[in-house]
């Protein structure tokens, strides 16, 4: 009788996924463990994630060019319901402010307040020191190799849809 495979003991991951070293595994484990640090930085910012990614998005300035609700969860992946949600949060925390479209009232259009610049300012230069923290062992050479490595992967035959998180 066979005996059955032992488990590691606390090994942080389920045993069946241990000897999975295809390129789908790996870009998980690694997103997975790149979204909760930045999750963690985020949240002390009163943010999570989708709130900090939709301020990215409104901050730049677009020289006067205002974004749909509906133009910015396509640029950012993320479906009406959600986003609604996230705006609405962050229109409670002062944020943003979203206002009617002048030529469509139905629309409104999110822009961010200069307390959300601020914030969106500083969950981002937390999430850039997440990444070098994480990177730490690599090169300048092995992480701009994988820039470029992903960027290439992402941009042949990429969907342009689905969520930036």
């Amino acid at each position: 009788m066979n005996a059955p495979a032992e488990t590691p003991p606390d090994s942080g991951i389920a045993w069946h996924c241990a000897k999975h070293e295809d390129l789908n595994w790996l870009l998980h484990r690694a997103g997975q463990k790149l979204a909760a640090a930045l999750q963690e930085e985020s949240a002390k910012a009163g943010l999570d994630i989708r709130g900090a990614l939709v301020l990215r998005a409104l901050a730049p300035d677009l020289h006067g060019v205002q974004r749909t609700q509906l133009a910015l969860g396509a640029a950012i992946g993320l479906d009406k319901t959600t986003l609604t949600t996230v705006l609405d949060r962050l229109e409670k925390q002062g944020l943003l402010t979203r206002k009617p479209d002048p030529s469509d009232r139905r629309v409104r259009i999110p822009e961010i307040t200069d307390e959300g610049r601020a914030v969106e300012a500083r969950v981002t230069a937390a999430h850039r020191e997440v990444e070098a923290r994480l990177a730490g062992d690599l090169s300048d050479q092995e992480r701009a190799t994988i820039y470029t490595l992903l960027r290439r992967f992402i941009g042949t035959g990429a969907p342009e849809h689905g969520s930036c998180v």
